[in-house]
């Protein structure tokens, strides 16, 4: 079975698979109100201007995953320094606290057509950003009890009183042998 040990791939993988579901969420807001996606933002930061064909479309929206990736990342490594209670919550607040500074850089460094955003669109990436930020946090709930569960398995199958898991697993594992 596949599984994911170390903190930093888990953080990653839960900020690409919760982009799934914003993408959705992003792509029909686009289609019924004619608001930016995010790869439009993502363009405007790597080309300095909208994209124009579809081969720059298609690098945005993959420099957009390996952002969210990143940002999983990072949520991944404070999760452990706030404590993993209200995970949701929290994931939320860092998908809308991400969203907000984009934006206000964005307005600071005056970036070209992003400096005047119109409510809908405003609304919409907050929307999204939401669905990324309860996104993030119940798939990397998921990866972290899919971790546990995996180092107890090994645990109990070895011959080795104690394998190597993940520290945040550590936590949990302990908590379910003192059952």
């Amino acid at each position: 079975m596949f599984i994911i040990e170390d903190r930093l791939t888990r953080g990653f993988w839960a900020g690409v698979l919760a982009g799934i579901p914003t993408f959705f969420a992003n792509l029909i807001s686009h289609l019924l109100f004619d608001t930016k996606m995010f790869l439009y933002f993502d363009s405007i930061a790597v080309y300095g201007r909208p994209p124009e064909n579809l081969i720059e479309k298609l690098f945005a929206s993959f420099d957009t995953t390996l952002f969210i990736g990143f940002l999983g990342v990072i949520f991944s490594y404070l999760i452990p320094k706030v404590s993993s209670r209200n995970l949701i919550f929290k994931s939320w607040f860092f998908g809308k606290k991400v969203w907000f500074f984009i934006y206000a850089i964005a307005v600071m460094f005056k970036l070209p057509t992003i400096t005047t955003v119109t409510f809908s669109n405003a609304f919409s990436n907050f929307v999204s950003a939401s669905v990324w930020g309860i996104s993030l946090g119940y798939v990397y709930r998921w990866l972290d009890q899919r971790a546990a569960n995996e180092a107890i398995e090994m645990s109990h199958n070895s011959k080795v009183r104690f394998a190597p898991v993940p520290s945040p697993v550590r936590k949990i594992i302990l908590r379910r042998n003192k059952k």
